[in-house]
């Protein structure tokens, strides 16, 4: 019934029994056909929504809709404000979330990350909806360390550093350690900046702590530098003055973007 209705591969059916061995029960074609149909109509899913919904946490099916994933659902609905569209694009986004407890993880968690940064009901909806894994981090041991270690390696003030996690809420999934500290410091080391610019640059393009240098900033200064022609202080100067030109893309942006220009007689 299940491979059926949701289009499952062996693969994809394998990866469910292995996390959820009760779908080799007996008794459970009818208690699927509930689960899901319950799930389906409550957020209208289309039948790939609630294949994604399932494969993105199996452990959905083993939960009875009435008693655990309606309750869930509203409690988040009331708790966040959310219409039925949002409440939709949340759990197709993030399906643990059906997971957790509202009263033990999803409240507190919430409650702590809202005052730590200053934020109205609106811009914590705001910032759930954007980077909705942040529902099933626990405060303590991933959400504050990741604030306090930003706030700390840049001088941020409170403002500051809710400015930054407001226009990138998924900065909660990065791994300071081994993702954003050492970015900053190949990119302030390549550039020569200062503390004040470094934090200048994060500032004005807050989506820079998700960028990988090797991958993405390196070879766009190599591509500014030596097309462009600039010096190492004119490198410099440029990103300081102008951090969001590291955000574009360079082969999609950049390199036909002079090439034309070049094509023109301009260069």
């Amino acid at each position: 019934m299940l491979q059926q209705k949701l289009g499952l591969s062996q693969a994809e059916i394998k990866k469910l029994v292995m996390r959820v061995p009760r779908l080799l029960g007996s008794n459970m074609d009818s208690n699927l056909e509930a689960l899901l149909g319950g799930l389906q109509r409550r957020l209208e899913l289309n039948e790939t929504e609630l294949k994604k919904v399932v494969l993105g946490f199996p452990a959905v099916l083993a939960c009875s809709y009435d008693a655990n994933i309606e309750p869930s659902l509203a409690a988040l609905q009331l708790l966040l404000g959310l219409s039925e569209a949002e409440l939709k694009n949340l759990v197709v986004k993030r399906a643990m979330v059906i997971g957790c407890s509202i009263e033990a993880n999803i409240v507190p968690t919430l409650a702590l990350l809202q005052k730590r940064l200053g934020l109205s009901d609106v811009e914590l909806k705001k910032m759930v909806l954007r980077f909705p894994t942040v529902l099933v981090f626990s405060y303590e041991a991933n959400i504050e360390p990741s604030l306090s270690a930003l706030q700390n390696r840049l001088g941020l003030s409170d403002s500051e550093l809710k400015k930054v996690v407001v226009r990138l809420p998924a900065v909660f999934g990065y791994s300071y350690e081994a993702n954003i500290e050492p970015s900053l410091a190949a990119l302030q080391n390549r550039l020569g900046l200062s503390e004040a610019e470094l934090k200048k640059v994060v500032l004005l393009l807050p989506a820079v702590l998700g960028c990988s240098y090797k991958a993405n900033l390196e070879p766009k200064l190599a591509f500014f530098q030596r097309d462009l022609e600039l010096s190492d202080e004119s490198l410099r100067e440029l990103v300081v003055r102008f951090p969001t030109l590291l955000g574009y893309s360079l082969e999609k942006r950049y390199r036909p973007r002079l090439e034309r220009v070049r094509n023109y007689g301009g260069l």
